[in-house]
């Protein structure tokens, strides 16, 4: 006579693998009851580096390249840094860019109102010294906007195990604050394409319908010793991962006849994106030629 050892559990007459009232399911060769990664047979015993989907390289850890920009312009510095941007003086309808500046940091400068303003004596790109980011433009100007920004793919993501986060310093240098604006966007559309700005409507981010999230800056002075900026962008990426996105800032000046850098303008620093897993700990490498390492948040 079988004897029913699980009297509670109506699915089960002896406790199995899991014990009564837990199903003995296993979807990856390890009992899920038992496996810390029920989906990933390679994680059964414990969770990897990166919680339990695999590293990819660099790209895991860090997708954003030289968020510091040190090594923009070429050999890598640390206060004697080279300049390296691109400037218009341009007349009505004239665009410069997009033009690749060095490390995947590209940089545009765009007339976006055709209708007889000019757009003149701006720049976008990095600062020399101590290596800065900057948008800005200068006298004699009105609806024009800069762009700094990265084309950069996304590892494989699971927002139920991985956190995407997104750091950086900044500051905002503007006379009027509703004409003058500053903002890091996130697009699913990362555009290079140097035929597109000749339309005054087009963006490397796309259309609205593209950006996946957008952070409009407060006026704040610029220096090194700005605090970060931290935000949570795990929601935004979460149906992104292995695709490629665009990161980046823009700065936008609707004001005729502002005086601009050095004074205003949009100022970029230490921009990092951290892709990681529940689990992490004290981790190695992500890859054998990577300096950075996966973090637990």
């Amino acid at each position: 006579m079988l004897i029913d050892q699980c009297p509670s559990d109506p699915l089960k007459l002896e406790p199995g693998v899991c014990g009564c009232n837990i199903p003995d399911t296993d979807t990856d060769e390890t009992a899920d009851c038992e496996d810390v990664c029920p989906n990933n047979a390679s994680y059964a015993d414990g969770y990897g580096p990166c919680g339990c989907v695999p590293c990819q390289g660099d790209a895991l850890c860090e997708p954003v390249q030289t968020g510091d920009f040190t090594t923009v312009a070429g050999s890598s510095c640390n206060d004697n840094c080279s300049a390296d941007a691109i400037a218009g003086s341009s007349t009505n309808g004239t665009s410069v860019g997009p033009t690749l500046l060095g490390d995947g940091w590209h940089a545009l400068l765009q007339d976006y109102d055709w209708s007889g303003s000019y757009c003149g004596s701006s720049a976008a790109g990095v600062t020399g010294g101590n290596a800065t980011g900057y948008i800005s433009t200068s006298t004699q100007t009105e609806f024009c906007r800069g762009y700094l920004y990265q084309c950069l793919t996304l590892p494989p993501f699971d927002a139920a195990l991985n956190q995407a986060e997104l750091t950086f310093k900044y500051g905002l240098h503007v006379t009027f604050p509703d004409d003058e604006i500053g903002a890091l966007v996130i697009s699913s559309t990362c555009d290079t394409d140097s035929s597109g700005p000749t339309d005054s409507g087009w963006s490397p981010f796309g259309s609205a319908g593209d950006w996946l999230y957008e952070y409009e800056f407060t006026a704040a002075t610029w220096s090194i010793d700005r605090p970060v900026t931290t935000l949570d962008v795990t929601n935004a990426l979460a149906n992104m991962g292995g695709q490629q996105v665009a990161i980046g800032f823009y700065f936008e000046d609707g004001v005729s006849g502002s005086s601009m850098f050095p004074g205003n303008g949009l100022y970029v620093d230490d921009v990092r994106l951290q892709v990681t897993g529940e689990g992490c700990s004290e981790l190695p490498l992500c890859s054998e030629t990577a300096e950075a390492r996966c973090h637990t948040p």
